[in-house]
């Protein structure tokens, strides 16, 4: 069964173990918002599972990425269209 090409809008946390922050400081106090590309395996309600590889003689996945539901802003499915073909011009 061939699974849908998409995108996924998603939010995760993040840190930064070896900088120091006095009271005042600017950080950024937000989720950083991450967009990942690949086959849509399974979206459900637990959540997405993406694949960025494929080898479709063997029908095998690689480069898997899991985003739980919560955490998902948007998810779209992309249309992959075949390389249009080389145009050859008109000789007089």
């Amino acid at each position: 069964m061939e699974k849908p090409f998409g995108l996924v809008v998603w939010e995760d946390a993040h840190g930064n173990a070896t900088d120091e922050y006095s009271e005042g400081d600017n950080f950024k106090h937000r989720p950083a918002v991450y967009q990942t590309y690949g086959w849509i395996y399974q979206s459900d309600e637990v959540g997405v599972t993406l694949f960025m590889e494929r080898c479709p003689s063997d029908k095998s996945w690689r480069g898997r990425a899991f985003v739980p539901r919560k955490m998902v802003v948007s998810e779209a499915v992309l249309s992959l269209v075949k390389p249009r073909k080389k145009r050859v011009p008109n000789e007089p």
